[in-house]
C-alpha cells in the first residue's frame, strides 16, 4: 500500500519519465533527428495520453475492458503494418523497378524494437481518440438531443439548397476545364460507340452505351466537345444531387446545422471532388452508388428492418443492386454479398423484399453470364490476374524455383526475358502491354495458367508475399500516395478534336488554374485504416451491427486487395472519400438501442 501511495504521488513524473524513454526509443529505432524540440513536444504529448489514459479508464468498467482488448489487437496489426512500410523503399515512381535488396529490405533484431515503439504510440493514439468521440457523442456536440421532424416540403428544399450549391462550383470548376477530362479509358468507350473497335466487358458495356448517348450528340452536331461537356455537366448533376441527399440524410439525424456546413465544405472546398466529377471514369458513378448503398444500409439498421416494407426504398436497393453491378465488373460481387448479410440479418423482415432482391441478383447473373455469350460480349483475363502475374514475373526475375515445363508455358504468354525487363513492381500494365504478351493465348488457357501459378506458390512463398505487397502497397500503407490514377483533369491526345479549352479565362481573363491544379487528398491506406478505425470503435461500443454500413467500402477493397492491376489509385477506392464524413461520424451517431 506504501509503494502505491508513493507511485500515485509521483505519478506524473513517472509518467513523464515514461514519455521521454518512450521518445528516445522511438528516435533510436527509427532512426530519426535527434531534435531537442521534438524531443519535448513527443514527450509532452506521451505524458498527457498516459495521463489521459489513467484518468479515463476503469478496468472494472466492461466497456474499459472491451477498449483495453480490441484496441490490443487492432494496435497489432496496425504496428505490424507500419513496420512493414519502413521494409519497402518506395521512390514515388509508379513504373519503379525491382532493386535486388534494396527494395524489400531484411527484418532484423531492432525491427522488434520498432514494433514495441510502434504498438504503444499506436494503442495510447487509439484510447485517446476514442475517448473524445465519446465525450463528444456523450454531450450532444454534434447531434440535437431532440430531432426536428420535417416535412417533406422544407426536405425537397433542404435538398435543392445543398445540391444547388454543389453544382454552381463543379460547374464552375468545368467552366474552367471545359468540356471535362478524356483519358485512355474514355477513348476506348467512346471508340466502341463509334464502332472503331470491338465491343469489349473491359470497360463495362453498361458504361459504355452511357457515354454513347453523349458520343451521339457529339457526332450529330459535329463536335465531340458539346458531347463531353454534356456529359459532365450531367455527371455534375448526379454527384451534387446525391451529395446534397447526404447532407440532407444528416440533417435528418439531427446533426447540428454548423456541422453540416463544415460537410458541405468538406465537398467544395477541395476541387478533388470536383475533378471527379467532371472525368469519363466509370469510377466516379460507381463509388457514389456504393456510398449512397451505404446510407440505405444505415437506414435498414436504424430501422430495425422495417424500412425492408416500403416500396419506395425496396426500389431504390433493386435500382442500386443494378448500377453497382452494371457499372463496374466487381460490382455483382459486392451486392451478393451485401445482400446474403441482409437477408440474414433481418431474414424476419420483409419477404417481399428478400425474394425482389434475389430475382434482381439472378437477372443480373444471367445478363452478365448466358446474355453477354450469346452477344459475344468478352471481359479480358489480365485484369482479373493482375495479381498473380506480378509474383510470377517477381519470381522469374529473382530466379526463384520454377520448373522448366511450367516455364516453356509462360513463354508462350509473354518470353521469359520479357518477364524480367518488363516487370514494375506497382503496375502490371508494363507487362499485359508488353507488345509480345499474348492475352489471347492467356484467355484460352487461364486455368493452365492458375495451375502453373499454384505450383510455384509452394517452392516461391516469400517472392509471392513480397510481389503481393508491393503491388497492393498503396491500399494499405499509411500516408503513400501516387498521382497515378489520383486526380487528373487532362484530356489525352486524340483525333476527334476534344480538347482543353479555359472557359473563365477566355472571357473574363480571370486565371483560376491553380484551384484546378493544387487538388490533393489521402491516400487510399490512410482511408481504409480510417475504415477499420471506425469499425473498431463500433464494436467497443456494442454497436457491432452498425459495422454493416462499412461493407460497401470494406467490399470493395476486399477486391481491389484480391484483383488490382496497380498499386495506387485513389479512383478504385474513391467511395472512401465520398464516405469519409459518414465513416467519421458513424460512431457518434449510432444508436445504442442496436445491440
Amino acid at each position: 500500500m506504501k509503494i502505491i501511495s508513493v507511485l500515485n504521488k509521483y505519478i506524473l513524473m513517472i509518467e513523464a519519465l515514461c514519455g521521454f524513454i518512450i521518445t528516445e526509443l522511438l528516435i533510436y529505432s527509427f532512426a530519426l533527428n535527434n531534435n531537442v524540440v521534438y524531443v519535448v513536444m513527443i514527450t509532452m504529448l506521451l505524458t498527457f495520453l498516459l495521463e489521459f489514459f489513467r484518468r479515463n479508464i476503469d478496468i472494472k468498467v466492461k466497456d474499459s475492458r472491451r477498449l483495453i482488448i480490441l484496441n490490443s489487437i487492432f494496435s497489432v496489426f496496425l504496428s505490424f503494418c507500419i513496420l512493414l512500410q519502413t521494409k519497402i523503399q518506395y521512390n514515388g515512381d509508379i513504373a519503379q523497378k525491382l532493386d535486388m535488396g534494396e527494395t524489400f529490405q531484411r527484418f532484423h533484431a531492432i525491427d522488434i524494437l520498432k514494433f514495441f515503439i510502434a504498438y504503444i504510440l499506436v494503442w495510447l493514439g487509439i484510447a485517446a481518440v476514442y475517448f473524445i468521440v465519446e465525450k463528444i457523442k456523450q454531450k450532444k456536440v454534434i447531434q440535437d438531443e431532440t430531432t426536428k421532424v420535417i416535412n417533406k416540403k422544407d426536405k425537397w428544399k433542404y435538398w435543392a439548397i445543398f445540391s444547388g450549391v454543389i453544382a454552381i462550383f463543379y460547374i464552375i470548376f468545368l467552366f474552367i476545364c471545359y468540356p471535362g477530362s478524356v483519358f485512355g479509358d474514355s477513348l476506348n468507350s467512346i471508340w466502341q460507340v463509334l464502332g472503331t473497335a470491338e465491343l469489349s466487358n473491359h470497360f463495362p458495356i453498361f458504361y459504355t452505351w452511357f457515354v454513347g448517348i453523349f458520343v451521339f450528340i457529339g457526332n450529330c452536331l459535329n463536335n465531340y466537345n458539346i458531347g463531353v461537356a454534356l456529359y459532365s455537366l450531367t455527371q455534375i448533376l448526379i454527384i451534387s444531387g446525391v451529395l446534397g441527399y447526404f447532407i440532407l440524410w444528416l440533417k435528418l439525424k439531427g446533426i447540428k446545422t454548423i456541422y453540416l456546413i463544415f460537410t458541405l465544405f468538406y465537398f467544395i472546398g477541395n476541387s478533388v471532388f470536383a475533378t471527379y466529377a467532371i472525368c469519363m471514369w466509370k469510377d466516379p458513378l460507381f463509388c457514389l452508388f456504393l456510398f449512397l448503398f451505404m446510407l440505405k444500409l444505415y437506414d435498414i439498421i436504424e430501422s430495425k428492418g422495417k424500412k425492408l416494407d416500403d416500396p419506395f426504398f425496396v426500389t431504390s436497393i433493386i435500382l442500386l443492386n443494378f448500377l453497382v453491378a452494371f457499372l463496374r465488373n466487381n460490382g455483382i460481387f459486392i451486392i451478393i454479398l451485401i445482400g446474403i448479410i441482409i437477408t440474414i440479418c433481418y431474414r424476419k423482415s420483409s419477404k417481399v423484399f428478400l425474394a425482389t432482391n434475389i430475382i434482381s441478383l439472378i437477372v443480373i447473373i444471367l445478363i452478365q453470364g448466358p446474355l453477354y455469350n450469346v452477344l459475344n460480349i468478352k471481359t479480358p483475363s489480365e485484369e482479373s490476374l493482375g495479381i498473380p502475374i506480378q509474383q510470377v514475373a517477381y519470381t522469374l526475375s529473382v530466379d526463384g524455383e520454377i520448373k522448366e515445363e511450367d516455364k516453356e508455358f509462360l513463354n508462350h504468354i509473354l518470353p521469359i526475358e520479357d518477364w524480367k525487363d518488363s516487370y514494375e513492381i506497382f503496375l502490371v500494365d508494363s507487362i499485359k502491354w508488353n507488345e509480345n504478351f499474348d492475352a489471347d493465348f492467356l484467355a484460352q488457357n487461364k486455368l493452365d495458367f492458375i495451375k502453373v501459378w499454384l505450383n510455384g506458390l509452394g517452392n516461391n512463398f516469400p517472392q509471392y508475399i513480397k510481389a503481393y505487397l508491393l503491388q497492393t502497397y498503396g491500399f494499405w500503407s499509411i500516408g503513400t500516395k501516387n498521382d497515378y490514377g489520383f486526380v487528373n483533369n487532362g484530356i489525352v491526345d486524340n483525333t476527334l478534336g476534344i480538347h482543353k479549352v479555359d472557359l473563365i479565362e477566355r472571357f473574363t481573363g480571370l486565371n483560376l488554374k491553380n484551384w484546378t491544379n493544387n487538388a490533393d487528398f489521402l491516400g487510399s491506406g490512410t482511408l481504409i485504416w480510417i475504415l477499420f478505425l471506425s469499425g473498431l470503435f463500433l464494436f467497443i461500443q456494442r454497436r457491432g451491427k452498425y459495422t454493416i454500413v462499412l461493407l460497401p467500402c470494406l467490399l470493395l477493397w476486399l477486391s481491389i486487395m484480391i484483383a488490382t492491376p496497380v498499386a495506387f489509385s485513389l479512383r478504385y477506392v474513391f467511395v472512401l472519400a465520398y464516405a469519409l464524413p459518414l465513416i467519421v461520424l458513424l460512431p457518434i451517431i449510432a444508436k445504442k438501442s442496436e445491440q
